[in-house]
């Protein structure tokens, strides 16, 4: 297996990691660098990423998952003033393990991460903000739509550290049933070590409206294509944060083909 190291650069970075012959990746931003990084995962393994943002450095990076089977490790690590949007487009038809950390280490540094997630078969997903400096940042969003037989355990964590004051943490978790069993398990949580911090969460689930689909059925769509359109609109929300047109208008483009693919089944 092999490592693959890049070092980024101000401008568009497109990557592809085989998780069949990649089990290392490492990402660095060098220093006062703005940059937008798509990264497509594919094949089936396991991976380890370490993603380092220098000071006053800020990186989109947006992955696009779909890959047969994918186990993650993540770990980023933010320096002075740097900036991280971090969005997960999760839309692979096999099972997703995915381990996240985000490392605000030095004063300044921010993170707002979106995932989208639709789920099939099993999908574990842990995602947690560690806030170690001051005036640090993170705001987590989550949207998941579970089909069929999809089986989701999601843990969102916000911890921030003693010395870590004036500080905030927050996070929202929306999950969309379409199975008829409830197979969703969301856990927020926070650890606060400093009473001069702001910290939130907030968690939502339940079952597609059903006067929705009739709705949508009613205007001459199939069920396929009315569970396919609810999905794309929940979704699409990851894609609020890039600004090139061209890129939004592309990864738009893979989403609807993949939703299509999988609701069609």
């Amino acid at each position: 297996m092999s490592l693959n190291s890049y070092l980024v650069d101000t401008g568009f970075h497109e990557l592809t990691l085989d998780l069949n012959t990649s089990s290392e990746f490492k990402l660095q931003s060098k220093k006062n660098v703005s940059a937008d990084v798509l990264v497509h995962l594919i094949g089936k393994g396991n991976a380890t990423l370490e993603i380092t943002l220098e000071k006053d450095s800020k990186l989109n990076l947006f992955y696009l998952n779909t890959a047969d089977e994918a186990h993650l490790n993540e770990s980023y690590i933010l320096n002075r003033d740097s900036q991280l949007d971090l969005a997960y487009g999760d839309f692979n038809d096999g099972t997703c393990d995915r381990n996240t950390d985000v490392y605000l280490v030095e004063n300044g540094s921010s993170v707002y991460l979106k995932s989208a997630s639709l789920v099939k078969t099993e999908r574990k997903l842990v995602y947690r903000f560690n806030h170690q400096a001051q005036y640090t940042y993170g705001d987590m969003q989550n949207f998941v739509v579970t089909l069929d037989k999809g089986k989701l355990s999601l843990h969102a964590i916000g911890k921030i550290e003693k010395n870590a004051a004036n500080s905030e943490t927050h996070q929202t978790s929306r999950v969309l049933n379409f199975n008829a069993t409830e197979r969703a398990s969301v856990f927020p949580q926070l650890y606060i070590d400093n009473n001069e911090v702001k910290a939130s969460h907030a968690e939502s689930s339940g079952q597609v409206d059903p006067d929705q689909l009739y709705y949508l059925q009613s205007r001459g769509l199939s069920p396929e294509e009315s569970v396919s359109l609810i999905v794309k609109g929940y979704l699409s929300s990851i894609l609020e944060n890039i600004k090139n047109d061209d890129i939004k208008e592309r990864l738009m483009e893979s989403i609807e083909r993949k939703v299509d693919e999988v609701c069609s089944r």
